[in-house]
């Protein structure tokens, strides 16, 4: 039934129009734990991540960009989230790039109670992004990770704090 889920979709439009911004956003070898649940199985392996950014209030947001031995198995995901920091956070949406199926894709906590952190995402609602410039992406150079950060921002509805973090 509409609108009886985890986040009905009027309250997903008042959480996008809510202001939220990225201030700075760093890539380092990522470390098992280093996000709260639902975020903290994400393993080290191959993988660098943000810290948990503050987007103001109680939102935050989480990039993770997985490096591989092919160009097909190389892939790029962002998280944004709500909730208390030292306890649990909700994935509102997230956003994912793969090469090897579909291309960029944006799942949301709509409707349906999910969780947007694992992999068994079959049957969760997603949303269709206008002519994104992913083609030719690569997590393993700084440059297109601040783009899919950019991307990931417009479709969030995030102010970019200072000058020059994305560009």
């Amino acid at each position: 039934m509409k609108g009886t889920g985890l986040f009905p979709r009027t309250e997903l439009l008042k959480i996008k129009a809510q202001p939220k911004r990225l201030i700075a956003a760093a890539f380092t070898a990522h470390q098992k734990r280093r996000f709260p649940p639902p975020l903290h199985k994400v393993q080290p392996s191959r993988r660098s991540s943000t810290n948990l950014i503050s987007l103001g209030g109680d939102f935050y947001a989480a990039f993770v960009a997985r490096t591989a031995d092919t160009y097909e198995k190389k892939a790029m995901y962002g998280f944004l989230l709500r909730g208390d920091k030292e306890a649990e956070l909700t994935c509102l949406l997230r956003l994912d790039w793969h090469p090897s199926h579909k291309g960029m894709h944006c799942i949301v906590n709509c409707e349906q109670e999910r969780d947007l952190s694992g992999r068994n995402l079959a049957g969760c609602k997603e949303l269709a992004l206008k002519d994104s410039p992913v083609s030719g992406l690569d997590p393993d150079i700084e440059d297109h990770r601040k783009e899919f950060i950019r991307i990931f921002c417009d479709v969030c509805n995030i102010s970019a704090g200072e000058a020059g973090l994305l560009s």
